[in-house]
């Protein structure tokens, strides 16, 4: 939302959805709904979209989650772990992958 807002107000591309398209333009210029809405809408799709390429093509890959592949492994060896990192807290990960089903 940040990124979108600086596109929109601080880069100046809000003014693409006005009758006359320049930013060089003062006062109250009549702005077309439909083409701000269009505009807000493509951004936020961009935003999403660049979003979801870095987590699979760079952070999936690259960064390893130490957490996740852990359950990963517990669900593979078919083991279950009981931890109990606090006085009255625990977690438990019951490490059976049902791939094929009952």
């Amino acid at each position: 939302m940040v990124w979108v807002l600086f596109l929109l107000v601080g880069v100046g591309v809000q003014d693409v959805a006005t009758e006359t398209p320049s930013s060089s333009v003062e006062g109250d210029v009549a702005v077309n709904a439909v083409l701000r809405f269009g505009i807000v809408a493509g951004l936020l799709l961009v935003g999403a979209l660049a979003q979801f390429l870095f987590r699979f093509l760079i952070y999936e890959r690259y960064v390893e989650d130490p957490l996740h592949a852990f359950v990963d492994l517990c669900s593979v060896a078919n083991v279950s772990l009981l931890s109990l990192p606090e006085r009255y807290s625990g977690v438990y990960l019951h490490g059976v992958s049902w791939v094929g089903g009952r």
